[in-house]
């Protein structure tokens, strides 16, 4: 299992610069004021669900990435924000 783990690091640490350098060509520069917007939107359809599985949803479609440090502490959470997440959070 461990053997397993450790190629797994490995592949995605070859992975990250590859995902990094695909994405480089069609990013946008987004304002503060959409972001902003978006993430109080965001918490004002977090709160107003229902379920649980609503929750999980929101988070899924606005988390891209979270890095876990060696001491099982978040270290990092990366946002998307494409025109779906724009869309669905500023209607």
């Amino acid at each position: 299992m461990e053997k397993l783990d450790e190629e797994k690091r490995l592949l995605d640490d070859r992975i990250m610069p590859i995902e990094q350098k695909l994405g480089q060509g069609s990013k946008q520069e987004i304002s503060f004021k959409m972001v902003k917007r978006v993430m109080n939107h965001f918490e004002d359809c977090y709160k107003n669900s229902i379920t649980d599985e609503q929750r999980k949803q929101l988070l899924h479609l606005l988390i891209n990435k979270i890095t876990i440090a060696n001491d099982r502490k978040i270290e990092s959470i990366q946002i998307q924000m494409n025109n779906e997440v724009v869309r669905h959070f500023t209607k």
